[in-house]
């Protein structure tokens, strides 16, 4: 496999400081790994109030006051106090202890810790993610803020009770991913005992089993989520993540930087499965450079499809992570292939694919020069099919011609569109 390049002495421009903005850009204080004498006083606010502690020994927790270049590792068993944004890699699951609580994350998620309100009920915000709350007395009270769009009680009456919180943002493939998101998805799940809810006007009781999903455009039966998904109940990890978690999780220690950290397992580890992983934990903190450069190297060739999708998720994820893959993009790839290559992660609708020339333009980069525009349109191109193909974009020119030759047909036959009945949605 090909390294990948050693990354520019400077991270590109990020998006200016906002209120909004979950995660703003600090490239002076990039690389430059905190001490541990002055760890809690780097790490959150002076006046910020302890709210609970990481239990986990084994798996990885970053912390971060507003930025990805300053996350860190926490430490086993310390504290975590309010002002603090915590980010769950992928395949990684710790557990925290948050007042009268215990949260299990399902890796992708992140939150920031609020306060403590005069109930003692802890508040904080989700981002985006999946998470267990399980309480550890009996009528415990928790708030949820989602991103900056609504707030959620909940109350779990019993010291059996539990619920499970999955958020993300409701993007229209096609939909520029810089614009804010208007809605949420919101699906709250009671794996044990009773669970009360309420937002705004609203409010009710889900029992053990049930689930509800908060949405302004509540979704169909065929796209609602199963009543007890196995993320719920089951850690999900592939046997090649299991087996590359141990040294990732080694590599990264509290007192070095997290990007160097994984860049280092992505530069010069011999082991894929340690790559591979290492490379997705890295565009999870907002590095594209090795995704990226994957998508372009034939000798990845087996894994375009698993790389495209990492990469069409970050951009999904929030405004700020879709403008440093463009930035990265254009870094790499040059102003304006770098933005067509950003379009091609964004999605489709069947309004652009059938009126706006777009179905067109994906079928015709199936004879681009460059690789990684042929990786980009015949993964769109599955993905809103449906349809299975012979076509490998590793190939060359004479020996694609045949196979790219049968989406022109498709192309001609109207058949570049969603299969009726299913509308194009981000999970």
């Amino acid at each position: 496999e090909a390294e990948a390049d050693a990354p520019p002495e400077k991270s590109p421009p990020g998006p200016a400081s906002t209120p909004d903005n979950p995660l703003r850009r600090s490239s002076e204080s990039a690389d430059k790994p905190p001490s541990p004498e002055t760890e809690e006083e780097d790490d959150v606010p002076r006046e910020a109030t302890v709210m609970g502690r990481l239990l986990s020994h084994d798996q990885i927790l970053l912390s971060t006051p507003d930025d990805f270049d300053g996350l860190r590792r926490v430490p086993a068993q310390s504290t975590l106090k309010s002002g603090q944004k915590l980010i769950i890699l992928p395949a990684f699951r710790p557990q925290i202890s948050l007042v009268a609580t215990t949260i299990d994350f399902d890796g992708r998620t992140m939150i920031e810790l609020l306060n403590i309100d005069e109930n003692d009920a802890p508040e904080f915000k989700v981002y985006y993610g999946r998470l267990v709350v399980r309480a550890s007395v009996s009528n415990t009270n928790l708030r949820l803020r989602v991103a900056d769009q609504r707030l959620i009680e909940l109350a779990l009456g019993d010291i059996n009770s539990a619920v499970g919180l999955e958020v993300y943002p409701k993007i229209a493939p096609g939909s520029d991913p810089e614009e804010p998101p208007t809605e949420f998805v919101v699906n709250l799940f009671a794996l044990d005992g009773s669970v009360g809810w309420q937002s705004d006007a609203l409010s009710g009781v889900i029992e053990s089993g049930q689930h509800f999903s908060f949405s302004s455009n509540p979704p169909s039966p065929d796209e609602s989520p199963p009543s007890r998904p196995l993320w719920l109940t089951k850690t999900e990890i592939t046997d090649l993540d299991r087996r590359a978690i141990p040294t990732v999780e080694q590599t990264i220690r509290p007192e070095r930087t997290v990007r160097l950290s994984l860049i280092e397992l992505t530069e010069t580890n011999p082991r894929f499965e340690i790559k591979q992983l290492a490379m997705r934990c890295c565009a999870h903190i907002g590095y594209f450079d090795p995704l990226i450069k994957a998508v372009n190297d034939k000798d990845q060739a087996r894994r375009w499809d698993n790389y495209a999708d990492e990469l069409n998720e970050a951009v999904t994820r929030s405004p700020q992570t879709a403008r440093r893959v463009l930035e990265t993009l254009q870094r790499l790839r040059g102003e304006e292939e770098g933005f067509e290559l950003y379009r091609m992660l964004w999605g489709y609708s069947d309004n652009g694919l059938q009126n706006n020339g777009e179905a067109d333009q994906l079928v015709n980069f199936l004879d681009h020069e460059d690789l990684d525009f042929r990786v980009l349109s015949h993964w769109n191109l599955k993905k809103i099919t449906g349809l299975g193909s012979t076509y490998r974009p590793e190939h060359t020119g004479t020996k694609r011609k045949k196979s790219a030759s049968r989406w022109q047909k498709r192309l001609e036959d109207g058949e570049i569109k969603y299969k009726i009945g299913v509308r194009p949605t981000k999970k």
